[in-house]
């Protein structure tokens, strides 16, 4: 109950543990990295639902903006399908609240680690997430330990 309690006060963040590439050349230095979510249950994100979504026996295709006037989620961003809450956003259609980390579960946050690397050296450092639709750059916040502790991940 205690840690629970501790989990919910806590903010969301991640740590990033960069290490030298296992195939590091000084001349051509490359550095890899593992992100450590601090409170998995307050990351946030969004997905595309994957789940087949119908009132009344009727596919719900459109947006709120493209429905008709009489559709249940006519001018409605939020709207609740198959018990669950999801989110109309334009080009991806009805999303879900992200299970997971978001942060650590996306690829794109790849290049951050590097150029974190290659600024910073190695260590393990709290960083910030910063996103564009859905491509998540990393931001130095602090370094905690200018040596890499054992990364520990979320999978």
């Amino acid at each position: 109950m205690a840690e629970q309690r501790a989990e919910t006060d806590q903010k969301r963040g991640h740590h990033l543990t960069v290490v030298k590439d296992d195939d590091f050349d000084p001349e051509y230095p490359h550095f890899k990295g593992t992100i450590t979510c601090l409170v998995p249950t307050k990351c946030g994100g969004w997905q595309e639902c994957p789940e087949s979504h119908q009132i009344e026996g009727g596919p719900v295709n459109d947006g709120p903006w493209d429905s008709d006037e009489d559709a249940p989620w006519f001018e409605e961003d939020y709207f609740t399908f198959h018990g669950v809450e999801h989110e109309w956003r334009y080009g991806y259609g009805w999303t879900v609240p992200f299970e997971g980390c978001c942060v650590a579960d996306n690829d794109s946050s790849v290049d951050s680690v590097h150029d974190i690397g290659l600024e910073n050296g190695e260590g393990t450092y709290v960083v910030d997430d910063e996103w564009d639709d859905t491509s998540c750059t990393l931001i130095v916040v602090e370094r905690v330990s200018s040596r890499p502790a054992q990364a520990v991940t979320n999978d």
